[in-house]
């Protein structure tokens, strides 16, 4: 061993032999160890669209977790990029299978019940058996929200009258989308600590 440290000190600048002995190869995942599996969010703009190019078929998703150490798990994933490696998100399914999901995006929220890790990640479709909590645009609860008869007289549940509001008339298709706001309302309420390592 020895002689293959001097050969590689020789061949090697002495900056990747540092690297060499710091950071010894290990897969680089994000291990859910306890709770119900992740409820994946498929997203459908134009950044995360541009992360599942490639040669299959895939889509990225996002979901949410409750971690005590959110920041320590997003500097893993910047480290596994930054040395050119893939990390991934391992997972049981509903079934109980080990699941793997590459992690091409990841952030953390501090709230005050701990830190909520938001991992978006690479869902290969035609490989992957993944159910999604529902897409970003809903066209049948839009539909349904806005087909109902209006009264004019009629004043909306909190006091609001739709009637005087112009700006209700001018939406654009940026208005139509569900906002983000809903599903961490929800996260809150839900008892089940996803616990990483």
């Amino acid at each position: 061993m020895p002689a293959l440290h001097n050969l590689l000190v020789k061949i090697l600048p002495p900056t990747y032999e540092v690297l060499a002995q710091m950071e010894p190869y290990t897969e680089d995942k994000i291990t859910i160890i306890e709770g119900p599996p992740p409820v994946f969010e498929l997203m459908r703009t134009e950044w995360t669209q541009s992360l599942a190019e490639g040669p299959v078929l895939s889509e990225v998703a996002m979901t949410r977790l409750r971690t005590f150490n959110g920041p320590s798990l997003v500097e893993r994933c910047h480290r596994a990029w930054r040395n050119r490696r893939s990390i991934h998100l391992e997972y049981r399914s509903e079934e109980g299978l080990l699941q793997k999901a590459p992690i091409v995006a990841a952030r953390t929220v501090n709230t005050e019940e701990g830190d909520v890790l938001m991992l978006w990640i690479r869902i290969n479709m035609e490989e992957s058996e993944v159910t999604f909590e529902r897409e970003t645009w809903n066209e049948d609860a839009f539909d349904e929200a806005f087909d109902a008869d209006y009264d004019e007289d009629d004043l909306m549940e909190d006091g609001y009258d739709l009637a005087e509001d112009d700006e209700f008339f001018d939406l654009d298709d940026n208005d139509l989308f569900f906002s983000s706001d809903d599903d961490e309302e929800s996260s809150e309420d839900d008892d089940d600590l996803n616990l990483l390592v």
